[in-house]
């Protein structure tokens, strides 16, 4: 093995505060820490494939983080601002910002608790720009948690717009566990197998009290109460 220590001022291996070693054939070893043993203490590593391991000895990926916390990387920073987005971007690569066409941002809301809007940003636009927040395509609302298709401002547990409508009511509060709205016709399609049934069912907490079946091999529709 060979080692390269960059120790504080004295020369005590306790000291050590870097130490870059090869162990074996394709392994170099980035050491950051404070022990005084000659063994890699697993801190991070680099392969010879190029693949960097944090607490991992064998990274099998580009980048690979093993631990035991709940959070193993975080992105972002203490500017609380409404509106600033931060995340990961995805897709093709260039050396510069461009043709970046999907990522996942929080956009933060500027409250006191640091809560944001998570949103799935998709740029379906043929040209070499990069998504922005204006391309949300689904996103989860921070404050409320209901969850948005089409929309950034859910007004159900799902709400998936095609088209917004103008001039329309807020939706009934006994009805808005899931949404769907667009500016023209609107619907919900259910496919079954050629000889098997479509199906609504009502219920409460212990009867399945009301059904509405379309039979597709008998071609009807019943009703059930």
């Amino acid at each position: 093995n060979h080692i390269v220590r960059i120790n504080e001022s004295h020369a005590s291996l306790a000291a050590t505060i870097l130490r870059i070693s090869r162990q074996g054939s394709n392994k170099h070893y980035l050491d950051l820490d404070t022990s005084n043993s000659l063994s890699f203490s697993g801190n991070m590593i680099l392969t010879t494939a190029g693949n960097v391991g944090i607490g991992t000895s064998s990274p099998n990926t580009l980048l690979q983080v093993d631990g035991t916390g709940d959070f193993l990387a975080h992105f972002g920073h203490q500017t609380n601002t409404s509106g600033d987005i931060k995340g990961i971007s995805f897709g093709y690569k260039e050396n510069n910002t461009n043709y970046r066409k999907a990522a996942i941002v929080q956009e933060t809301i500027g409250d006191g608790a640091a809560r944001g809007h998570m949103h799935f940003l998709v740029d379906t636009a043929n040209d070499g720009n990069s998504a922005v927040l204006g391309d949300s395509k689904m996103m989860i609302h921070g404050t409320s948690g209901k969850v948005g298709i089409g929309i950034t401002a859910p007004e159900g547990k799902l709400h998936v717009q095609s088209a917004a409508t103008s001039g329309r009511p807020a939706p009934n509060s006994g009805c808005d566990e899931l949404i769907i709205e667009g500016s023209g016709d609107s619907g919900l399609t259910i496919f079954s197998g050629t000889s098997s049934s479509g199906k609504i069912a009502f219920g409460d907490d212990n009867h399945d009290i009301g059904r509405i079946i379309y039979d597709h091999n008998a071609n009807d529709m019943a009703f059930f109460t």
